[in-house]
């Protein structure tokens, strides 16, 4: 029983001595309009895709290449495949997918267009389809030589230039993409729209 109150009082002591640090996870939801570095943001993606979106489905090049689509191959929508779309900038947060997965998901809702997977994607498919051939049942299998094939394919590419001098400097984003026919190699739209801010820092007091 002495042992046992000599260990008691060696762990109360340390308590008192040696208290833990109690740290709380402060988490806060922002306004999506909020902008903090002057940098990409989220505020950029929407006005960028929102933009190309509009500027791809009022154009009459576009309209012109659903009605010969429609009127060759019997097909309600056109099919589009995703391609590159290029970071070419000096910054390296800005995620590319990002942009090119909202103007697939606007486009989609639109109606206008059917996607077909790419990258990645099709490639796990692929493998999946061809591995079914040897493990799966007959049933079962996925046959070969099934896919939609894509009638036109997405492309775009952020870049930037930046200017300053002292306090204030210029960044100016230019995002284009462009809706390539796949069997013509024709480009029937390439829209851009460009972002530029000012960014003025404080002077540095000592």
């Amino acid at each position: 029983m002495k042992y046992l109150f000599i260990i008691v009082c060696a762990f109360l002591n340390a308590c008192v001595f040696f208290p833990s640090e109690k740290k709380e996870l402060e988490v806060n939801r922002v306004d999506s309009q909020a902008e903090i570095t002057g940098r990409w943001s989220d505020v950029d993606v929407q006005e960028v895709c929102e933009a190309l979106v509009l500027d791809c489905l009022v154009s009459p090049l576009v309209d012109q290449a659903i009605s010969d689509y429609e009127a060759k191959h019997r097909r309600t929508k056109p099919t589009v495949t995703v391609g590159s779309f290029v970071n070419a900038t000096m910054e390296h947060g800005i995620d590319t997918d990002v942009i090119a997965d909202n103007i697939k998901v606007t486009l989609i809702r639109s109606g206008l267009f059917e996607f077909v997977a790419s990258g990645t994607v099709r490639e796990e498919r692929r493998d999946e389809v061809w591995d079914q051939q040897f493990s799966a049942s007959e049933e079962t299998a996925t046959a070969l030589g099934k896919e939609i094939g894509a009638a036109f394919m997405l492309n775009g590419a952020v870049r930037s230039l930046v200017d300053g001098a002292g306090e204030l400097s210029t960044r100016t984003y230019y995002v284009s993409a462009q809706l390539t026919d796949i069997e013509t190699n024709k480009i029937i739209w390439n829209g851009e729209k460009t972002v530029r801010k000012q960014i003025r820092r404080a002077k540095a007091t000592w």
